[in-house]
């Protein structure tokens, strides 16, 4: 009887526990209401969720889904710069018996109600993009996907800096800047993360998410593709092009163009890792015009700078310069130099200062600096670009070689370095603007930012490169 009464207990929670499991993933389920507001609609759903389509255009279209109603995100998007792309149109929702439609000049948006689909056509009734039957949407403790169809002739392309075949279909990517020397073909993830790509049928996906995001294109099943996230929100946009010219002039509508570099930026350069004396930049200038081989750029590597990240000369290699600089220039050549996103220990003054303003980032543990182990230097701090104050701050140290000549810089270890998936206690990083887990893929792109927009605040009429 003892017995009987343990296995019909252990059996009980075994069933609880089976079901806990099956109610930790919740769906979006049933859409029971919908609600305009300007160019867009939002959709009620099961469980408190919602979801809201903004018309950005009549090809583009936000796409942003919360599994408790509330459209709120840590930080404005680092990569958007403009959501008003031209629509003109009045946002008209058709509801049906067992769907809600939206049309545009170029598509036709349907949203079934039972359960919540998203499905998107062309103008001709051509299928683009659909949900995968009700797991469109999967929230999990925090976690965030969604699922996608997946046709058998479909291809994938995009995801910026990755390594393996060109059609992604099949693999799995990850998105989380990684430090990797002599990588190999099909090593993931890589230095950057740019989470857009496009599908042969037509559209592109923009997933608007800086945690450290992957993509599954047909890897998990031959049915489905996905993306998803570990936090943050599902915001994604969806762009539709006739042809992979459109799709990109879309993007690049969405989240901005490339800066024009300098002419001469397109010529030949000349680089190495320990070029960081005048003696040894004239010779090379020299080799290469006694030989008649052409180049327009001479770098100089992070060893020229007196201490990280000062931007002062290192007196014992380099004697003078400024003069350096300017025959160099009258050889031909411009010269870049390389700058790291740290204050190293060891630069004393420079650390102290940057640690009493609080420009650099913080150990959540501790409330001070954080510590950064770094290749070269000693140990460091982090320079917070995402801290407002720290551009005028860093901009004014980055001058000091453009006054003597220099014409743009090498951006090194804006990973940041020594920060990849293994480095978890990097993970205790605070930021201005959020967690490192939330700011690792957009460190070096806000470092870049402030060094570009400086350039321009201090050298007006230039081109940076």
């Amino acid at each position: 009887m003892k017995k009987s009464i343990f296995y019909c207990g252990m059996l009980f929670c075994l069933l609880a526990f089976q079901g806990y499991s099956q109610k930790k993933e919740q769906y979006l389920g049933n859409c029971t209401a919908y609600a305009v507001t300007g160019n867009k609609v939002v959709f009620s759903c099961a469980n408190n969720s919602k979801v809201m389509l903004q018309l950005c255009s009549g090809a583009v279209v936000k796409i942003w889904v919360s599994a408790d109603g509330n459209f709120v995100r840590n930080n404005e998007s680092f990569a958007v710069i403009k959501e008003d792309l031209g629509w003109k149109g009045v946002l008209n929702v058709k509801e049906e018996t067992s769907a809600y439609e939206i049309f545009t000049e170029q598509l036709r948006i349907r949203v079934n109600k039972a359960p919540f689909q998203l499905q998107i056509f062309d103008k001709y009734q051509k299928l683009l993009f659909r949900d995968y039957a009700e797991k469109g949407f999967v929230y999990d403790n925090g976690k965030i996907r969604t699922n996608k169809i997946l046709r058998n002739d479909e291809q994938f392309f995009g995801l910026g800096e990755k390594s393996g075949p060109l059609n992604r279909r099949g693999g799995t990517y990850k998105m989380w800047n990684s430090d990797q020397p002599c990588y190999g073909v099909n090593e993931d993830p890589l230095y950057k993360s740019i989470p857009f790509f496009m599908s042969s049928y037509r559209y592109g996906i923009f997933f608007d998410n800086t945690y450290k995001t992957e993509f599954k294109f047909g890897s998990e099943s031959t049915d489905y593709y996905s993306f998803e996230a570990p936090a943050g929100q599902m915001i994604y946009y969806f762009m539709f092009g006739n042809d992979y010219k459109q799709i990109i002039q879309n993007y690049i509508a969405l989240t901005g163009k490339p800066i024009m570099p300098p002419k001469w930026a397109l010529g030949f350069s000349q680089c190495r890792g320990d070029y960081t004396r005048e003696d040894q930049a004239r010779e090379i200038a020299s080799e290469f015009r006694k030989r008649k081989i052409p180049c327009d750029i001479i770098y100089q590597d992070i060893g020229w700078t007196e201490g990280l990240q000062d931007f002062d000369w290192r007196k014992n290699n380099y004697t003078n310069p400024k003069a350096m600089v300017k025959d160099l220039s009258d050889m031909g050549f411009k010269m870049i130099v390389s700058q790291d996103p740290v204050i190293s220990q060891a630069n004393q003054k420079q650390w102290k200062e940057a640690d009493a303003l609080g420009h650099l980032v913080k150990d959540i543990r501790t409330g001070k600096s954080y510590d950064m182990p770094w290749p070269w230097g000693g140990n460091c701090g982090v320079v917070d670009f995402t801290k407002p104050e720290v551009a005028d701050w860093w901009g004014n140290y980055q001058q000091k070689p453009l006054n003597d000549g220099v014409r743009g810089f090498w951006t090194d270890m804006g990973e940041p370095a020594w920060s990849n998936e293994d480095a978890t206690d990097r993970l205790n990083m605070k930021h201005h603007l959020g967690m490192h887990n939330e700011i690792h893929n957009v460190y070096g792109f806000t470092w870049d930012k402030v060094a570009t927009e400086q350039f321009y605040k201090h050298n007006p009429n230039k081109r940076i490169f």
